[in-house]
């Protein structure tokens, strides 16, 4: 990244060089774009490893995680402010929360104080470093891996040392320029026990709470993923694969809190060579097991099958999914995307359509359940890759595991899909997205080829927007196993998975109607989501409303409102 002119004064963390021993609070800020109720985790790794510097130099470290309360409102982290009086307020700025950051600035920087600092990280904090600073000059930005940046920086501050050099940090130079620091990935046996003390309220109860077995992924090259967060160069030569004895140390942790449902954060559960992923499970299967801990996993299309695999290498796969479910394995997602293979060439997944139906019903077969990523549209696509995604799920009866069935591509800034745009508008002349970026997403607007693709889209999107209450919310409350709905979560997974059978029906029913495209989906996904909406208030029914999490008030409000006005 260039350095750009800011032109604003150095960050007021000078300001606490050689200070003593810190005060930190750390917030997880929180959207309802992206409604999920659990656990920021890179919040608790960051803080672990501040932990782990000792008095001398930290006088307390506080978590505010506002995702655990699924509340965009920033009283919480005022409140957490004036108890704690920090000298440093970290915030991770995840999807979604760019606005949040925006609109909230100013009253926490006022409520923080002169005399202490800000630092900002998170997802959108590592590609928006920038932008981020234009907004609030005097903050600092971690750039990827903050359990790299932070101890150091806290490390450089009290014993005033020279924080320039600290990896994976941004921030403004005494002459307004944007000053970059070197970027570096944490060492595997240097990945810190995760802080969850924060947590003890919701330690069950269908909330969200990770644990991590590696970091990056194995295949690292797909065209629409951004790989800056956990990549420097983004190959997989990056994946990390964490020392076992230091994952048993945070399992005895999370036990400890009561914990008995997770889900491992890793990219790529069984990325690497298949030994040392027998060996890591041998290890921590027992575990887990041992400690009643249910858990859930991503997986690469290939770790689970591989058309090139000799029969040993099949059988042991085989034999480590049997493995898996035993030690309390409870679900699988599997990036598959696509079904069509030309498609999948331009995601460049490394799979084939064959590959990842086999992949699927391996985990069917192995008594685990199955969700699958999928992303039906991008911009480049044509009616004739639809058919054959709507088939290639048909045929293999994989509809109900399908996550979001009408997803688009998202095309991100820095991506290798915004290139391939590009290498298409030269070619043809024509527009296919708008430059104007969407700050909380990092995608840019972008228009469809295929004036049938683009109408059945536009259809798919009004859709998706009266649907983005009631079903988006009902697939994260159920997607971890047992959820916030009780006895009614098994209810609710069915009539999500006949939503689902319902759009895909939608889709082939309008790309078989002529004229009449956008008319005859909005018509067939209209009647599936009121299908949706009723079996979940359904389930709700006996559950005290009062008592209930807001983003479940929230989700039957939703439901109730979409009932009286809907079909």
């Amino acid at each position: 990244m260039a350095n750009v002119s800011i032109g604003a004064a150095s960050p007021v963390f000078g300001e606490l060089r050689g200070s003593g021993p810190l005060r930190v609070l750390l917030v997880g800020l929180y959207s309802g774009q992206y409604p999920a109720v659990g656990e920021t985790h890179g919040l608790s790794v960051v803080a672990g490893a501040i932990e782990q510097l000792g008095p001398e130099l930290v006088e307390s470290v506080e978590v505010c995680d506002l995702v655990a309360t699924a509340s965009e409102r920033v009283d919480q982290v005022v409140s957490s402010i004036r108890d704690t009086q920090p000298h440093v307020l970290g915030l991770a700025i995840n999807y979604g929360t760019f606005s949040v950051f925006e609109r909230s600035v100013s009253e926490l920087r006022a409520e923080l104080g002169s005399g202490s600092a800000l630092l900002l990280g998170g997802a959108l904090a590592t590609y928006l470093s920038e932008d981020l600073l234009q907004i609030e000059p005097s903050a600092m930005v971690v750039r990827g891996e903050g359990d790299v940046a932070v101890p150091r920086l806290l490390e450089a501050l009290v014993g005033a040392g020279n924080y320039s050099m600290v990896p994976n940090l941004s921030f403004v130079s005494a002459d307004g320029s944007v000053h970059n620091g070197p970027r570096e990935l944490v060492e595997p046996d240097q990945i810190a026990s995760p802080s969850r003390r924060h947590l003890r309220p919701f330690a069950q109860g269908g909330y969200q709470i990770f644990a991590e077995s590696s970091r990056a992924c194995s295949w690292a090259v797909c065209t629409f993923c951004l790989r800056g967060l956990t990549d420097v160069d983004g190959n997989s030569g990056e994946y990390r694969r964490r020392h076992a004895d230091s994952i048993l140390r945070d399992l005895d942790s999370l036990a400890e809190l009561g914990v008995d449902a997770l889900t491992f954060s890793d990219e790529d559960f069984l990325g690497g060579g298949l030994s040392s992923v027998e060996d890591m499970v041998g290890v921590i299967g027992p575990a887990l097991r041992e400690r009643g801990i249910a858990f859930d996993v991503s997986a690469t299309i290939r770790s689970i099958f591989d058309s090139d695999d000799d029969r040993n290498s099949r059988d042991r796969k085989s034999a480590l999914l049997s493995q898996l479910a035993e030690f309390g394995l409870r679900k699988v997602f599997l990036g598959i995307e696509s079904g069509s293979r030309t498609q999948l060439r331009r995601y460049a997944k490394g799979h084939s359509a064959t590959e990842a139906a086999a992949a699927s019903h391996r985990v069917i077969d192995s008594g685990i359940a199955l969700e699958l990523g999928w992303i039906m549209f991008d911009p480049l696509c044509s009616p004739d890759e639809i058919v054959e995604n709507a088939s290639f799920l048909a045929d293999n009866e994989l509809v109900p595991y399908v996550s979001s069935l009408t997803a688009e591509l998202r095309v991100q800034r820095g991506s290798s899909y915004l290139r391939l745009l590009e290498n298409e508008e030269r070619r043809t002349g024509a527009r296919l997205y708008e430059r104007d970026l969407n700050r909380d997403t990092l995608s840019y607007p972008v228009v469809y080829r295929d004036p049938l693709v683009a109408e059945l889209v536009e259809a798919s999107q009004r859709h998706q927007r009266a649907a983005y209450t009631i079903a988006y919310p009902v697939k994260n409350m159920t997607r971890y196993g047992r959820s916030l709905l009780g006895d009614g979560h098994e209810g609710v997974v069915e009539a999500l998975q006949q939503y689902r059978r319902d759009l895909l029906q939608a889709i082939l029913g309008s790309l078989g109607a002529g004229s009449r495209v956008a008319a005859e989906f909005d018509r067939q996904a209209e009647l599936a989501l009121g299908d949706l909406a009723d079996s979940f208030l359904a389930a709700v029914a006996s559950l005290e409303l009062d008592a209930l999490p807001p983003v479940l008030r929230d989700t039957v409000e939703s439901a109730t409102s979409y009932r009286r006005g809907g079909p």
